[in-house]
């Protein structure tokens, strides 16, 4: 492998003659060092590539390839003083995007006799457009706008760093633009509106990025409760007026993950990324009402932690989960295994699990357990029903994260907040106002509107859902 990570072959084509390009065939890797073999490269003066970091490595040669390495290093290694090692920034699914998508483009290379120092405009567009006529292998489905768009920006920033540095044989055009400014409109009305920055390679065609509003789905009140009974049984909670009498084999792990979804807005991997400690060291009053709202941290997207508001009776419900049904599944693990620890998370693998016993819930296994509730609500729903009325559609996990947002701004407009979404912006953890707004506050502007007759009272709808969900 040269120093370009790529391996040597023929020289590049220069009399329009097509050279056989030896494939790399690069797969995704990540990096782990051992404490020893760490601290013999500190004992070299030498700091070790943080473990996490993913990078691509050449099937053919068992190599790394270098540029990329180089260029996921600088982006993703926080670097810090000699005695402290480096650790890693975004987040793990974040890292390993980027590493996708250059793995990816570096299959494209490959597919089309390129080596990495001759890719030019022509080679981004063929790129793009193979992208759009070439179903995605893993799905079999074409890629969307929004996955091409983010893999040439990926693609691009790596290309404007080999540039840099002289690795590319033709130089990309870079140039200047007005950008609109992404920040709080609200606070920042006095600053102009657009801000200079640079574009790189201007002469590749990007596709135009899909409305986000069009991508917001909203469950309706008898959709939720449906899903939500599919998932389990309510938690028995006095407060809520329900007898506090455990129900003899009730499981409420699956039912509270979805509530903390639809009535927090958390994402997937937030919801299992929520710590027991955290949540055991809210005290709660016995006279505090169901509906006020308690502050838990959470772990959010990118790696940043913030305060999100929680109702009191979800607070008490995950609380006697953690006290009942999640005690029980550490109990028997430690049991099975003398050396089980139970991790500091809310919400555990239970006992009865194929694999890993009382380990933290992933979001892949968070993903199954929604879309398997489903199946068994519309299994249910089909008996009885007309023939040929077709099946219910099958919903992500996010879609709770989208009716909460549009639900809460009817709720906050309908009691005279002034500016919902910046309340739904800080709970949903978006860096910018305008992420929020341009997401959700059309879709929730047009909802009024055409939906009018669903939509009539805002405060009802919000009550109807309580409600329902309370009477399980």
């Amino acid at each position: 492998m040269d120093e370009y990570g790529v391996t040597p072959g023929q020289e590049p084509e220069s009399s329009g003659q097509v050279v056989a390009f030896r494939e790399l065939n690069v797969y995704v890797r990540c990096t782990y060092l051992e404490a020893a073999d760490q601290d013999q490269l500190r004992g070299l003066n030498v700091k070790p590539v943080p473990n996490g970091l993913h990078i691509l490595v050449s099937r053919s040669t068992g190599q790394v390839v270098e540029p990329v390495l180089l260029f996921l290093e600088g982006k993703l290694v926080r670097r810090l003083l000699l005695n402290k090692p480096n650790n890693l920034k975004k987040s793990p699914h974040t890292r390993k995007a980027l590493a996708d998508d250059l793995k990816d483009f570096y299959d494209f290379l490959d597919g089309n006799g390129l080596a990495l120092d001759a890719v030019d405009d022509r080679a981004l567009n063929t790129y793009v457009s193979t992208m759009e006529s070439t179903p995605s292998p893993v799905t079999g489905q074409p890629y969307s706008s929004n996955t091409i768009i983010r893999r040439l920006s990926t693609v691009k920033m790596f290309c404007s760093w080999a540039q840099d540095r002289g690795l590319l044989r033709h130089r990309f055009l870079i140039e200047e633009v007005k950008a609109r400014r992404s920040m709080d409109r609200r606070f920042l009305a006095h600053l102009p509106s657009t801000r200079k920055t640079e574009r790189f390679a201007p002469a590749v065609d990007v596709p135009s990025a899909p409305d986000p509003s069009e991508r917001v789905t909203v469950l309706a009140s008898a959709e939720v409760k449906g899903i939500l009974d599919a998932l389990g049984p309510p938690v028995p909670l006095k407060c809520l007026g329900v007898p506090e009498a455990p129900i003899e084999g009730a499981l409420h792990r699956d039912r509270l993950m979805a509530q903390c979804g639809f009535y927090v807005g958390l994402r997937r991997e937030e919801v299992c990324d929520l710590e027991l400690d955290r949540l055991n060291a809210i005290r709660v009053a016995e006279d505090t009402h169901p509906f006020t709202l308690q502050k838990i941290l959470v772990h959010g997207k990118g790696n940043k932690w913030r305060t999100v508001n929680v109702p009191t009776w979800l607070i008490l419900s995950l609380q006697y989960y953690a006290a009942t049904e999640r005690a029980e599944v550490a109990a028997k693990a430690l049991k099975q295994d003398a050396a089980y620890v139970a991790p500091n998370r809310v919400f555990l693998n239970r006992a009865d699990a194929r694999t890993g016993r009382g380990a933290q819930v992933t979001p892949k296994t968070l993903n199954r357990i929604f879309r398997e509730a489903q199946l068994r609500r519309n299994a249910t729903c089909a008996i009885g029903a007309q023939a040929g009325s077709g099946e219910a559609p099958l919903y992500g996990f996010h879609v709770l994260r989208h009716s909460y947002a549009v639900y809460t701004y009817l709720e906050r407009k309908r009691a005279r907040d002034t500016d919902p979404i910046k309340y739904i912006q800080a709970q949903l953890g978006h860096a910018h106002y305008s992420t929020t707004a341009d997401t959700y506050l059309k879709y929730a502007l047009l909802a009024e509107s055409r939906l009018y007759d669903v939509y009539l009272d805002a405060r009802r709808l919000m009550t109807d859902m309580f409600e329902g969900d309370l009477d399980g």
